[in-house]
């Protein structure tokens, strides 16, 4: 099973690695595909556990009479999925123990990485060089930023490949104001870039295919950093809509107004590769 004081040694070095360059990028990439590394060993370590002789045993004495153990899996590539993407477990007889005694087979296996940059889009050039989300304190405008990665290409994503995670990296130039908590909403959209119309910022007119609500909200701490933001579900459903491009709407989440704006770095200079919006997918 997941061991936490593993994972807080080897987190703990990469982090006292990194203090002097003043980023938290390695330590959450090391975090991000630890996890992916030990999901598996946890998988295998239940399905021994369920096997074992003395679980039987001990789920035998605590029932009398005619009873079956069932599963509830959602097996990669026969789970049905939702709207958004996830996959829905199904019910399996005791059937399934058979399955679970089989000794795994060691990981090798070839996932492989596409980090997609950004488009860019209207409205990015020499003076403009970032785009926001949230409600301006000031004005009280709001405002609503759209991304745009498209998928195909030499180094893209096979229309076929099976989707393991996405990842949404922002760099959090700026939050209006600093004491501010942001709760964000990301959308899964379809628009024509590189123009934006005024339809696409209208939830009735341009309604998402599939959305999903950051888990964190966003507060000064995350100003002048990277934020990684898990969009898996959205990755997924663009896959199987058959999209080309991966296109999000970026706003403030929807419920009462909140005059907070946040301001996210676009930047088209040298410094781009490292700043703008990346998109980072891990298929099979």
């Amino acid at each position: 099973m997941l061991d936490l004081n593993y994972v807080r040694e080897n987190l703990e070095k990469v982090r006292a690695a990194e203090s002097p360059l003043n980023t938290k990028k390695l330590s959450e990439a090391v975090a991000r595909y630890l996890f992916k590394l030990m999901a598996y060993k946890d998988e295998y370590e239940v399905a021994r556990l369920h096997s074992d002789p003395g679980f039987l045993n001990s789920v035998a004495a605590q029932f009398e009479g005619d009873y079956k153990l069932n599963y509830h899996l959602a097996p990669p590539l026969t789970a049905k999925k939702n709207a958004k993407g996830e996959l829905q477990k199904s019910q399996f007889g005791p059937f399934m123990l058979t399955g679970f005694k089989v000794e795994p087979i060691p990981f090798v296996g070839d996932w492989l990485d596409a980090k997609l940059p950004q488009f860019v889009t209207q409205g990015m050039n020499s003076s403009v060089q970032s785009v926001f989300a949230g409600i301006d304190p000031a004005t009280s405008d709001e405002y609503r930023a759209f991304l745009d990665f498209p998928l195909g290409g030499h180094d893209g994503v096979p229309g076929d490949a099976f989707i393991e995670s996405a990842f949404l990296d922002i760099f959090a130039s700026n939050l209006q104001p600093n004491s501010g908590s942001l709760p964000l909403r990301i959308e899964l959209v379809a628009f024509q870039p590189p123009t934006l119309f005024p339809t696409d910022f209208d939830l009735t007119l341009q309604p998402a295919l599939a959305y999903i609500q950051v888990s964190s909200e966003i507060n000064g701490s995350d100003v002048g950093s990277n934020i990684s933001i898990d969009v898996t579900p959205l990755m997924i459903r663009a896959q199987q809509l058959g999209l080309v491009d991966f296109q999000v709407r970026v706003l403030e989440d929807l419920g009462p107004p909140i005059p907070v704006l946040l301001e996210i770095n676009d930047t088209t200079g040298s410094s781009r590769s490292s700043f703008a919006p990346l998109l980072t997918v891990t298929y099979h």
